[in-house]
């Protein structure tokens, strides 16, 4: 294989750079295969790119073909095709940057990148921290971060309502939202709800709201409501 044994010829030639043989006994160059993307081919024999390296095009003759990928980054296979499949190493994320200085960024605090391949978009929040969407890098400590953390710097049972994690859609713990986590949301059933803080027992969360109190807030409201009618 990698050769042909050409008509009158007193030995087997080998297939010309950029192409490749994979059939024994072939006969002619026009059995000789075009060198694949991700691969480059000396006279009659295929290598494929090495990890970290990729190679858009075919027919390539030289090693230089394979291209490295950004810096912080590598591939995950061998043959690679595309600088996409480079994806940044561990403590690094992929950003929206397409270009090779701005492709891989050091994850910044409050997340945690502790295997290849995050993005931008997956990137992974700490229990107690915050980002305010899937396109921001703006992550920020929780007011109430520290909750049954004690003194560690790096607390992931932190009782917060910033539950963290790869979901941008779902940052807070269940029925809180708002920025930082700190405002109830609504229920569907109508039942009014406070916001309770994280203690080093208990997570933050929303507790429905005493009767006697629900109603003294309704008087309140109905108070206040009467009053701006008069002065109106």
């Amino acid at each position: 294989a990698g050769s042909y044994c050409a008509r009158g010829a007193s030995t087997p030639l080998p297939c010309p750079a950029g192409r490749f043989g994979e059939i024994e006994g072939a006969a002619d160059e026009n059995e000789c295969k075009s060198c694949p993307a991700g691969h480059w081919c000396a006279p009659g024999i295929i290598i494929p790119c090495t990890k970290g390296f990729f190679n858009p095009t075919i027919n390539a003759t030289n090693q230089t073909a394979c291209m490295r990928c950004p810096d912080h980054s590598t591939t995950n296979r061998l043959n690679s095709t595309s600088k996409w499949e480079c994806v940044c190493r561990q403590d690094y994320y992929q950003t929206d940057d397409t270009s090779d200085q701005g492709w891989c960024a050091h994850c910044p605090v409050g997340t945690q990148c502790d295997t290849p391949g995050s993005t931008l978009r997956t990137l992974d929040i700490r229990a107690g921290y915050y980002r305010p969407a899937a396109t921001s890098i703006d992550v920020r400590i929780c007011p109430d971060a520290s909750a049954n953390c004690g003194d560690q710097s790096v607390c992931p049972n932190s009782t917060s309502g910033c539950a963290g994690g790869r979901n941008p859609e779902e940052p807070c713990r269940a029925g809180l939202g708002g920025h930082f986590c700190s405002l109830c949301i609504n229920a569907s059933d109508g039942i009014q709800k406070y916001y309770v803080q994280a203690t080093d027992t208990k997570n933050a969360r929303c507790a429905q709201c005493p009767k006697r109190a629900l109603a003294l807030v309704l008087l309140l409201a109905a108070a206040l409501a009467a009053t701006l009618t008069l002065l109106g």
